[in-house]
């Protein structure tokens, strides 16, 4: 939907964050956030403090949780650590990494089991830390932020509504930093995390929208709900995850116009596009490593299952030993468990790399499959292989194949020929390399986040214009 942005506001704003604490969310809220620091407003994002080192270099305000919300922990030693930030985010990301592991999530398993994993590890925390702990005590903390630091827009990328900020009666505007199928749970197209075809039977997306709603922990969402009640707020639905009521807030997402489901199903007025939600990390340095540059007629293909998907360390043994048997380049972001696994002789690799700056050298993305990944590889015109794990990743990858941006295969069961067929018949697709070069020169050229500020200006002065 088409707006003319009123410019009614010269005074600065004061903005506040509040993202799940997971690289993924934050660094989709930073996009967000770089071009409202440029125009002049006050950014400040509530996050655990263990983040504080990722976000100052883009110029923002933390203010720190006095708890760690997601992992309550009364361990002294471990609460002695936080005051090494570096230390605690590595030994946090390997912890993590480890428990989704351990969840059966990154198993060979189908969508709908994947997803019930999911639900039973997102339950633990949940039920014992968000809904109970974690959940009440971001809504007290983020009550005590606002009412100290004089707040004129909420920015929310939760799972879940915050009773504080619903009630008190800020302008809100709600992050979808996932596929748009989780902003709208509409009946034209295939239920989120279902990685179903735009094109199957219907009958299927019913039948896992049922299996969805099943799969959820029962004891996990009374909880949750009880005390979202308890606050004076409307019952949430069974759904939540999946089906948010958004109508009172604005609500943005980023996802290529190329790739969205638009010619499916239109946006009501409150919902707003974004080619993507891209952080510029202008900070961030990336040389290529002398031991990539000796066979430099060869492609150079980036590797990334993300840092849950590395989590796998057996299955990323199998997909690297199948690589290394092509004749291009490669460089691998290894993930938290890099010390697990060595690479190739044509690779090169770390725990992280900085992807935003390794993406323009590239000729070909390898990835798990996350919304910020491919978002940002088609910000650049590449092809991408997805191979995907969980959540979102299916349906990313099923839109990645249908609108023909690139491949899909089975994390766990792609054969050697299947992969590295799949890598040498993107990479010599001239017409589809020629397309997603002029999608890319089109979303680099428009700057969808540069108009961020504007209309976030434009909603606090005229909510009547989105929120019907």
């Amino acid at each position: 939907m088409n707006y003319a942005y009123v410019k009614t506001m010269a005074k600065q704003l004061t903005v506040l964050f509040i993202p799940i604490n997971a690289v993924g969310h934050l660094n989709a809220c930073i996009g967000i956030a770089e071009p409202l620091i440029e125009k002049g407003h006050r950014v400040v994002f509530a996050v655990e403090n263990r983040f504080q080192t990722l976000l100052e270099p883009f110029g923002i305000e933390v203010i720190s949780f006095t708890n760690n919300l997601t992992a309550a922990d009364n361990n002294p030693a471990k609460h002695e650590a936080k005051h090494e930030a570096k230390h605690e985010a590595k030994h946090e990301a390997k912890q993590e990494a480890n428990q989704v592991m351990a969840s059966g999530m990154l198993s060979d398993l189908p969508p709908i089991e994947r997803l019930q994993q999911l639900f039973k590890y997102m339950s633990l925390r949940i039920a014992g830390h968000i809904a109970i702990a974690g959940h009440i005590a971001l809504d007290r903390e983020v009550e005590t932020i606002v009412k100290q630091i004089s707040v004129n827009l909420i920015v929310l990328d939760q799972h879940f509504p915050l009773p504080y900020v619903e009630a008190c009666g800020i302008p809100i505007v709600w992050v979808r930093s996932g596929n748009p199928l989780m902003l709208l749970d509409d009946e034209r197209t295939p239920p989120a995390f279902s990685g179903l075809p735009i094109t199957s039977d219907k009958s299927e997306w019913k039948r896992f929208r049922e299996l969805r709603v099943n799969a959820e922990d029962r004891e996990a969402w009374s909880r949750l709900n009880d005390y979202i009640i308890s606050r004076g707020c409307a019952p949430i639905n069974r759904d939540i995850l999946f089906n948010p009521n958004i109508s009172q807030c604005l609500s943005i997402y980023g996802y290529p116009l190329e790739l969205d489901y638009l010619d499916v199903r239109p946006l009501p007025p409150n919902c707003i596009r974004f080619d993507n939600l891209m952080r510029n990390e202008k900070h961030s340095t990336f040389v290529l490593p002398d031991v990539l540059t000796q066979k430099s007629d060869e492609k150079l293909i980036y590797f990334s299952l993300g840092s849950m998907g590395a989590a796998n360390v057996d299955n990323m043994k199998r997909l690297v030993s199948i690589l290394g048997k092509s004749r291009h380049r490669f460089i691998v972001s290894k993930g938290p468990l890099h010390e697990a696994y060595t690479l190739a002789d044509n690779m090169w690799g770390a725990g992280t790399v900085p992807q935003l700056q390794v993406l323009p050298l590239v000729d070909l993305v390898i990835t798990h499959g996350g919304t910020n990944t491919v978002s940002e590889s088609v910000y650049f015109g590449k092809p991408v292989i997805v191979l995907p794990f969980f959540g979102d990743q299916h349906d990313n990858g099923q839109q990645i194949q249908h609108k023909g941006f690139g491949l899909t295969l089975n994390a766990f069961r792609c054969t050697e020929e299947e992969l590295l067929g799949a890598v040498d018949r993107l990479l010599t697709d001239e017409a589809l390399n020629q397309k997603l070069a002029q999608i890319g020169e089109r979303i680099r050229t428009e700057n969808s986040l540069s108009k961020i500020p504007e209309i976030f200006e434009d909603f606090i002065a005229n909510r009547h214009k989105y929120i019907k």
